[in-house]
């Protein structure tokens, strides 16, 4: 058995022959799938019934913990979980995102096909300020205030030494500000503006800000970085137009001078498809795409995939009816109504699920809407969340588009590999205060960091010459799948403390772990994860069987593109 490069099991030993073949018809396997299976099955069952319980306890008057968010559903007379603020948004507000998104793809398609490509550009950029005032009101001059002094500030400092300071210090410090002010007041600058205060649109501006930023950066960033030359020329040798048309090789191109005007730039803040929630970005893949949409996803290919979205979201239904597990954990349930170890278990693999579907569909939708306007983006879900077991891997296939932004705007400025166990931490209490000013997500930051050095320990030992021959035995993939099982648990840990339940609710179950219940629990957890674990590198396995299958018969390899940028480049 060889490894990949992050140092984990693939499970195929490549011969002369090619990989070995696959395991899943073997007794050992079909133990993994039974213990998998039936996990599920009974997990499923027990947050069913849990959900159930509670509910019934509530409207019978039995019991005074009120589960926030449960109202009339449409499915078999049950009841739904819509506890979860941005889902409840998002619901409720798809009928008029959808009536918006047809009209804006109608106009923009029209802009494209029938006017010049100056005049189409601000057709673009007024449907752009139309869809942000709508959502911000008044407040939408705040936006347009600190997105123009940004661009007056790039264009000032791009290709000098200091430029990513400059540029990075202002958009950091201008979104701690906005935060711990929860957007400014009107009223502040000067009484005689106190009637705006009270048009300040549907969404509050500060929530996005944060998407801003990330655009904001990138903006000043690709500009300081075409100044310098340091990237791929417009007119560089060597790339086929296929090569050219990648989202990859857009990324990495840097644009003309008239891509960088002031239009160009708020075109690409306030375009309506990927300004609520991404996916992110970079400028200069959005520049890139404004005249030359996108080729990679065919008609047939949109069809299919929206077809995929829509089937992900009658899960997502069918969870939230069945399944109350957000609303449990809401709740603060665990405080009070002395759950077991196993339901506290249950219940937070189920909220972990939710937000998973969640976030699958929230950022799908907005990215169909941009690939049906001829933008690519990269994919943000690229795994379930349950076929993970590290957290690099987590993490590149959770928030992808993100990822892919961190790895550009930030771990390879900051030394890349080179010192990855050192801005790691740097990188992920970035992406904590990012998200929201709170001690919870900082938690969650340095107990991942944390988490994450043992990992890349282990990693750098599986890559040393030494361990090499161990790697053919069956004793190696049977350790790797037990520290992965215990990467589960930790990976699950630090993200209920970040999104969940906090550290009460984590403290609250190793507590449980302690007494006979939970001791009995461990070793039935441990399973689970070990098995699937095993699952996963098998998953795995089975993909690098089918690129090497690919490559022999000279077709694309189907994987998804790496989420790097090309370390050929090294940035100034």
């Amino acid at each position: 058995m060889r490894t990949n490069k992050a140092g984990t099991p693939s499970s195929t030993t490549t011969t002369s022959t090619g990989p070995n073949p696959s395991r899943w018809f073997t007794r050992e396997y079909y133990a993994y799938i039974m213990i998998v299976g039936s996990s599920l099955a009974w997990m499923a069952w027990r947050g069913y019934d849990l959900s159930m319980e509670f509910q019934e306890e509530w409207e019978s008057g039995r019991s005074n913990i009120h589960l926030p968010g449960i109202r009339d559903g449409w499915f078999l007379g049950l009841k739904m979980d819509v506890s979860d603020h941005q889902w409840r948004m998002f619901r409720d507000q798809f009928p008029l995102m959808t009536v918006a998104a047809v009209v804006h793809l109608m106009l923009s398609k029209l802009a494209r096909l029938a006017l010049p490509a100056e005049i189409s550009l601000v057709v673009r950029w007024a449907l752009s300020l139309i869809f942000v005032t709508y959502l911000h009101g008044s407040c939408m001059l705040f936006v347009l205030g600190l997105s123009l002094f940004n661009f007056i500030l790039c264009h000032a400092v791009a290709g000098r030494m200091f430029a990513p300071a400059f540029i990075w210090g202002f958009n950091c410090g201008a979104l701690v500000f906005v935060r711990l002010h929860n957007g400014f007041q009107f009223s502040a600058i000067h009484p005689s503006l106190t009637p705006l205060d009270y048009t300040r649109g549907i969404f509050r501006w500060h929530i996005c800000y944060n998407m801003v930023v990330l655009k904001m950066i990138s903006f000043g960033m690709d500009l300081h970085w075409r100044q310098v030359g340091k990237g791929l020329a417009p007119d560089s040798r060597g790339i086929t137009t296929t090569e050219r048309l990648t989202y990859r090789s857009r990324t990495l191109e840097f644009q003309r001078d008239e891509s960088f005007g002031l239009l160009p730039y708020w075109c690409y803040l306030f375009y309506p498809p990927l300004y609520i929630a991404g996916p992110t970005v970079s400028f200069n893949a959005f520049a890139s795409q404004v005249n030359t949409p996108q080729t990679t996803y065919s008609p047939y290919m949109l069809a299919k995939y929206a077809a995929r979205l829509a089937i992900s979201g009658l899960c997502l239904e069918m969870l939230t009816h069945t399944i109350h597990a957000n609303s449990l954990a809401s709740s603060g349930l665990w405080r009070v109504a002395g759950l077991t170890c196993s339901e506290l278990g249950i219940t937070s693999f189920w909220v972990l699920n939710f937000m998973w579907l969640k976030f699958l569909v929230v950022w799908r939708c907005f990215r169909l809407w941009a690939l049906l306007d001829g933008v690519e983006s990269p994919e943000n879900i690229g795994r379930c969340v349950n076929n993970n077991y590290d957290i690099e891997g987590f993490w590149k296939n959770w928030h992808s588009s993100f990822n892919r932004w961190l790895v550009r705007y930030m771990y390879i400025p900051l030394g890349g590999s080179r010192l990855k166990a050192l801005n790691i931490w740097v990188i992920f209490t970035y992406v904590a205060l990012w998200h929201d000013l709170n001690a919870r997500l900082l938690m969650w930051a340095w107990l991942s960091c944390f988490f994450a050095g043992p990992e890349i320990l282990a990693k750098w030992i599986a890559r040393c010459p030494a361990v090499r021959p161990w790697k053919e035995t069956w004793q190696y993939r049977h350790t790797c799948a037990a520290f992965a099982a215990v990467n589960i648990f930790l990976l699950m840990t630090a993200n209920l403390v970040g999104f969940v339940v906090g550290i009460d609710g984590v403290h609250e179950f190793v507590n449980q772990m302690a007494t006979p219940a939970g001791a009995a629990f461990f070793p039935c957890m441990f399973a689970f994860f070990f098995s699937l674990a095993q699952i996963q590198f098998e998953v795995r396995a089975g993909e690098a069987r089918a690129a090497t299958k690919a490559l022999r018969e000279g077709e694309a390899v189907p994987t998804p593109e790496p989420a790097v940028v090309d370390r050929s480049f090294k940035y100034t």
